[in-house]
């Protein structure tokens, strides 16, 4: 139902995540920026703008300010470099231990070794979560700082270098003129942010419709994991003869010391039928082969008795888990020593708590 399921639970979660948090930031401040220019034009709409006077350009200040903004900037700032650099890696090594696990599931299942390989998957993710923690608290910090510098010092200096002209007057000169400049250049000021605003909610239709195509994945992939949680499952492929299968059926299933399937159709997960109405029983001692040409159902019938997959209908007897070693068609090996193959699907705790 889902093509690239991984891309999904990665990238398509993630860029879903990344632009509904930057949506409220792009839309929320640009138009509380609009209401406020506007309600300030109104306001300013009987006054006169005239352009005019001599202002001064204090150059000097600006470049100080920046200089010493920027060293501060660069002596403060993080390692991002590292730590992007750590991140990638770690991620890199997330998806490894993903793709090894995908690639030998079968194997693993056959094993039951899901609790170990859940565990190395677990130390993976935990490593990321906590570098991404350093990064993200590194970037917090830093913005704040950024944020200060840029908005209110350089604002700031910005309005002092607009007032000047205002407050010095030379010679004591009329304030007719300064008047004059200082509506022009507020003026100014308020219609270039009126303009900037604007032009941010524009942009940010473009998220809006990223946004969009992202919220159509995940909400896919939502619906498909509470129907596999809730053993719903829909047919992939049209097949004839699976009209005569109801994939949300169970059939009966028996702990028992032997093998013994009575009248248990061999189906896929995709709903194709193989095998109609499978009878047999293995006692204990007794030896069965199975044989066959290719897609018939030999790999099939092997996954249905270790509970693979489901069976749709008649009655299983089977061992106890604990009593059955099932020996997969392809080697897996775990990551870790000697011991751990082992001793897999169990561990070294495992076996202590066993004494």
């Amino acid at each position: 139902r889902i093509a690239n399921a991984d891309q999904c639970l990665t990238e398509d979660v993630a860029n879903f995540a990344e632009h509904l948090a930057h949506l409220w930031s792009h839309l929320s401040k640009p138009w509380l920026d609009v209401v406020l220019v506007t309600a300030r034009l109104v306001f300013m709409a009987k006054a006169s703008i005239g352009a005019g006077g001599a202002a001064a350009r204090p150059a000097a200040l600006a470049a100080v300010v920046i200089g010493a903004t920027a060293v501060i900037l660069r002596t403060l700032s993080p390692p991002f470099g590292k730590l992007v650099s750590r991140r990638a890696e770690l991620e890199g090594e997330l998806r490894h231990a993903h793709a090894r696990m995908g690639a030998a599931s079968e194997e693993i299942a056959f094993y039951g070794g899901h609790e170990v390989e859940r565990s190395h998957l677990w130390r993976a993710y935990k490593a990321l979560v906590r570098q991404l923690d350093k990064y993200l608290v590194a970037r917090a910090w830093y913005g704040v700082i950024e944020s200060f510098f840029m908005k209110y010092v350089w604002t700031a200096t910005g309005l002092t270098m607009i007032a000047l002209p205002a407050f010095y007057q030379p010679g004591g000169l009329a304030r007719s003129a300064s008047d004059n400049t200082e509506l022009f250049m507020t003026s100014r000021s308020l219609l270039t942010t009126a303009a900037d605003a604007i032009e941010r909610i524009l942009a940010s239709l473009k998220e809006v419709s990223a946004l969009a195509g992202y919220t159509s994945r995940v909400a896919q992939i939502r619906a498909v994991i509470t129907d596999v949680a809730a053993e719903r499952y829909v047919k992939a492929s049209a097949n004839a003869n699976a009209a005569t299968i109801d994939l949300a059926a169970r059939g009966l299933k028996r702990i028992g010391t032997h093998f013994e399937l009575i009248n248990v159709p061999l189906v896929t997960p995709a709903g194709d039928v193989l095998v109609d109405a499978l009878t047999f029983r293995v006692a204990p001692g007794e030896h069965l082969l199975v044989a066959g040409p290719n897609g018939c159902g030999k790999s099939a019938l092997v996954r249905v008795l270790a509970g693979l997959w489901p069976h749709y209908g008649g009655e299983m007897v089977v061992p106890p888990r604990d009593d059955v070693v099932f020996v997969p068609q392809a080697a897996y090996l775990s990551r870790g020593t000697l011991r751990d193959q082992i001793l897999y699907p169990h561990t070294v705790d495992d076996m202590a708590a066993a004494g």
